[in-house]
């Protein structure tokens, strides 16, 4: 994934490598991001919109005491808009936080729009605890 994005005007990708991110576990990925997030503090967290992301993000959201507003299909400055009931209807929101964790649904942005480029990639070493696994996942068969 990191050569994908090297590719992509961004200003850099980064890598955890640790047992915890090899399969989806929430309580790993909760970890992991909450460790990369304070290691690096940024002020604005932003994931595709999955239904891992519906998992773990708003546990990471707690934890940091950071709005999470997901599910967002637009973005005007300060104002994200995304759709409730059913897609039925689509509301603007915004927050008056310094950070933010934004997630964004599939294809809501066009590939097209990407600014190509070039990035690095970053390992990136943090201290983790296994034992925050409360739960395991079932190998795939």
């Amino acid at each position: 994934l990191a050569h994908e994005l090297s590719s992509i005007e961004i200003d850099k990708t980064l890598i955890v490598s640790h047992d915890m991110v090899l399969t989806y576990n929430s309580d790993g990925y909760t970890e992991v991001v909450t460790k990369v997030i304070q290691s690096i503090d940024p002020d604005v967290i932003i994931a595709g919109h999955s239904y891992q992301t519906r998992d773990f993000m708003p546990r990471v959201s707690a934890r940091l005491d950071i709005p999470f507003i997901p599910d967002i299909i637009m973005v005007d400055g300060d104002n994200y808009t995304k759709q409730v009931l059913n897609a039925k209807l689509n509301c603007t929101i915004s927050s008056s936080s310094e950070k933010k964790i934004l997630s964004f649904q599939s294809a809501c942005f066009s590939e097209e729009d990407m600014q190509s480029g070039s990035s690095n990639h970053q390992t990136i070493d943090i201290d983790l605890d296994s034992s925050t696994v409360r739960s395991i996942s079932e190998a795939l068969s």
